[in-house]
């Protein structure tokens, strides 16, 4: 069965055609914003012509041709965390609370958990862990510079 055929049994022709085309464009990048260590003002003062994630809040779609953010000292500092704009939506829909215990398995890179941490004012506990013991070195990287 091919893919297509395959989406027919699950959605509707229209948004079939919508899923390719959106399959089509350019690849969406946004940045995370630690508020711990940078506001929303201060970050849109840096970065202008970012755009509002539609969804979660403190958190900017850029255009990597624009801002390579990763390469900024920023990044490096842990102001903000890059992932794939649909990657943050989970940790955002998460209903946990403060002084809560959180286990994020397949965690690697460490984003979500990073989210959750902020979410719950780095208060409670969050297990992390990843199969691979490579990914989950970058787990360990990731918290340390995101503080």
């Amino acid at each position: 069965m091919d893919f297509i055929n395959h989406l027919k049994a699950y959605l509707k022709d229209e948004e079939i055609s919508s899923l390719l085309e959106s399959l089509k464009g350019e690849s969406k990048h946004a940045a995370l914003l630690n508020l711990n260590k940078m506001s929303d003002e201060q970050f849109l003062h840096l970065f202008p012509h970012v755009t509002k994630h539609p969804v979660v809040p403190h958190a900017y779609i850029y255009k990597k041709d624009e801002y390579d953010l990763g390469k900024s000292i920023y990044y490096a500092l842990g102001c903000f965390y890059l992932q794939e704009p649909s990657a943050m939506v989970p940790s955002f829909l998460l209903p946990c609370k403060e002084d809560q215990l959180i286990l994020d398995m397949c965690a690697a890179p460490g984003g979500k958990s990073m989210q959750t941490s902020l979410k719950m004012k780095n208060t409670g506990l969050i297990i992390s862990n990843d199969l691979s013991k490579s990914r989950g070195q970058a787990i360990v990287e990731n918290v340390e510079r995101m503080g």
